[in-house]
């Protein structure tokens, strides 16, 4: 009598295959899925702490400018002005005083796309220019999109025991006089993902932080 396999068992072995690859291919899409996300959150991540080291830099070496002495005008000067979103000082570049603006923009295009307000962070330098900030002056270049969130906060610290945080610089005295201490940045902004069940994209939230020391001394302007 021949051995031999009977239908049903065909069947069953055919089914058990089946079965088994697509629990491996799903596993195997997971892992996909998995590492798409995580590549795009890094490299989400390096795009955003170049442009954070850049701006930490540039204001780290923020100058104070004694503009109040330095030009007669009857349009009061500031060496540093900074609001909640927004911010301009002056920093030394090749040997050279250059005006900086961080600010956003909200993305028209965008937040009509994805229907919530997203914004984009622009850049603008400029060659020294000692006069107050200027909606119209400001153009910039676009550094940074998909962003929720920019926000500057300003660290006035007067003794070892007494420091406040303030959103905007630039309202008292002792601010118009002198730079802040320290500047905190806070960037949220979004992540696409791409969903494998409906294949659309969805975005992901993420926010950071960063603290930046002002370590400029005085200068006096030639």
């Amino acid at each position: 009598m021949r051995k031999g396999f009977t239908f049903i068992e065909l069947l069953l072995a055919i089914s058990i295959f089946a079965v088994v690859s697509v629990m491996l291919y799903s596993v195997f899409n997971m892992g996909i899925t998995a590492w798409r996300k995580m590549e795009a959150i890094l490299e989400r991540y390096q795009e955003l702490r170049l442009l954070t080291d850049r701006m930490g830099q540039e204001l780290r070496n923020a100058l104070d400018l004694d503009l109040k002495e330095s030009f007669d005008t009857s349009v009061e000067t500031y060496d540093f002005q900074g609001v909640s979103n927004k911010i301009i000082f002056y920093t030394l570049k090749n040997g050279e005083i250059r005006r900086l603006i961080y600010s956003i923009e909200q993305d028209t295009e965008k937040s009509k796309e994805l229907e919530r307000d997203i914004f984009l962070i622009k850049r603008d330098e400029k060659p020294f220019i000692p006069l107050p900030f200027k909606e119209d002056d400001f153009q910039g270049e676009v550094v940074f999109d998909l962003v929720k969130e920019l926000t500057f906060s300003y660290l006035e610290r007067k003794s070892d025991t007494e420091e406040n945080w303030f959103s905007n610089w630039g309202e008292t005295d002792l601010q118009k006089n002198n730079l802040p201490t320290q500047v905190k940045i806070k960037i949220v902004f979004f992540i696409p993902q791409l969903v494998p069940i409906s294949r659309k994209v969805d975005y992901q939230e993420i926010s950071i932080e960063k603290y930046v020391d002002i370590v400029s001394a005085k200068r006096v302007l030639p």
